[in-house]
């Protein structure tokens, strides 16, 4: 499984966004083919009222939604997403299931990052 992740960017209400999408080398079913994610406070989060109304209240996410090649564990289109970079890896995790919202992670992959050729 193999991602680029891109960034930063801007959005109109301040709020810091990147984007991921899955990369050649990877399998077809890598968990997410594409997402975007928003770092800032969760007030500033185009996807505020979607954490609010999953019950999420963790601060240690970075909040957004991706979609995946193929259902995996609750992974598909639409999907909300936490994001999390610690040193070289990135933890990605799911609160959504049968396309339902949860307040804590139902599940998560974490990526080695590995610099651009």
């Amino acid at each position: 499984m193999k991602i680029a992740v891109n960034g930063p960017g801007v959005t109109t209400g301040g709020a810091t966004e990147w984007s991921l999408s899955a990369t050649a080398g990877g399998t077809s079913c890598t968990y997410l083919s594409s997402a975007n994610w928003y770092v800032g406070p969760t007030a500033t989060n185009p996807l505020a009222v979607r954490i609010n109304k999953a019950g999420i209240t963790s601060t240690a996410w970075s909040y957004g939604v991706g979609s995946a090649a193929c259902t995996i564990n609750g992974w598909s289109t639409n999907t909300l997403l936490g994001f999390s970079q610690i040193a070289k890896s990135i933890t990605i995790v799911s609160f959504t299931k049968a396309g339902l919202g949860y307040g804590t992670p139902v599940d998560q992959i974490t990526y080695a990052l590995v610099p651009a050729p």
